[in-house]
This record gives structure tokens, C-alpha cells and sequence, in this order.
């Protein structure tokens, strides 16, 4: 039987391979105005899906699960390059400990491409004190991958909530890619 790892990849593959190409065409990491847009996505994307996760944590549905500082970090990124969050997405319910485990299956695995986009935001003249915070510290969580894998691996679930897992994954990458096409998320500039 394959791993669930696998069952996520194989279920979340083509939405996955979507928002990279999203990422890669749409010159986010171009100037400073593409990067605001990424920056004002990846804002949406997290403060919804922290909530949704911390209302779980709330329910005892999210045992492992510890708070992230990417909201946070990526509104202090928006401020310190002039620019405010975008309106924040509806909060998906996540019912049961497969959901909570598909969401952070798609912000778990984010970390790992952040190791590859920060040195793109670095290139246009970013730093971790000035607009480059959340990128810097996401990609130092690809630490968290093994404590997450051995998480989903380990976890008694049962058979609908391995689909609740695929389901609330295949959502989470719709969701970032809603986030990225968003034009709520489109630059907002202070005075």
C-alpha cells in the first residue's frame, strides 16, 4: 500500500504543478511590485488557512500542530515595502484530523519551495529585516518536513478522513492558487 505521502502527491500533483507554473510565469519575483502581489497572496493563503488550523487545535483535531508566525511575518513584509494585507479569505471548517493534516500538507511542503524563491526576492533587494522575513524563516521550517511526515504516517485515521486529507489538500492548493489570481491581492499602497 502506498504511503500517504504518495496518496497526497499523487491527489494534489496537477494543482500542485499549477501554482508553480503560476508562480514561474507571472514575473512575481520580476521587480518589487510582483513580489508585493506573491507577498499579498501568501498573506490570504496563511492568515486563512492559521485560523482554520488554530479553530481546529480548538477542537483537539490538530495534535502536533504548533502556530505559525507566517501571517505575521508576511504582513510585516508588506509593510516594509509600503504595501497593506488584501482582504482576507473565507476560513475553511476542518472537520476531522485527515483535514488538518491535508492543509498542512500544502503549507508543510510550501517551506520547501520557499528555499527556492528566496534567493529570487534576495536578488531584487529584500532582506529578512526588509520585506524578505517570511521567505527567510519558511524556508528554514523544511526542518519541520520529517516531525510532519512521521505525523501524517503515524496518525489512526479512518477511511473518510483519508479523503477528508485529500479533499482539504486538493482545497489548499486551490485556494493559493485563488490567492495568486486573486485582484483583492493586488497592491494596496500606503500614503
Amino acid at each position: 500500500m502506498d504511503c500517504r505521502r504518495d496518496r497526497l502527491r499523487a491527489a494534489t500533483g496537477p494543482l500542485h504543478g499549477l501554482v508553480e507554473q503560476m508562480i514561474e510565469r507571472s514575473g512575481l519575483f520580476n521587480d518589487l511590485q510582483g513580489y508585493g502581489h506573491f507577498l499579498a497572496a501568501m498573506h490570504r493563503f496563511h492568515a486563512c488557512a492559521e485560523k482554520a488550523l488554530r479553530e481546529a487545535a480548538r477542537k483537539h483535531l490538530a495534535p502536533g500542530w504548533r502556530q505559525p508566525a507566517s501571517a505575521r511575518l508576511l504582513r510585516g513584509d508588506l509593510s516594509a515595502i509600503g504595501l497593506a494585507p488584501a482582504k482576507r479569505q473565507p476560513v475553511p471548517v476542518l472537520a476531522n484530523r485527515g483535514a488538518v493534516l491535508g492543509l498542512r500538507y500544502v503549507i508543510q511542503g510550501s517551506a520547501l519551495g520557499a528555499t527556492q524563491l528566496l534567493p529570487r526576492a534576495l536578488a531584487l533587494g529584500v532582506s529578512a529585516g526588509r520585506g524578505g522575513a517570511f521567505l527567510t524563516h519558511h524556508a528554514a521550517c523544511t526542518r519541520e518536513w520529517p516531525d510532519y511526515l512521521s505525523q501524517l504516517e503515524g496518525a489512526e485515521l479512518g477511511p473518510a478522513e483519508l479523503d477528508s486529507m485529500e479533499d482539504t489538500a486538493r482545497q489548499g492548493f486551490e485556494l493559493v492558487g485563488d490567492c495568486l489570481r486573486s485582484r483583492c491581492c493586488a497592491m494596496e499602497v500606503h500614503a
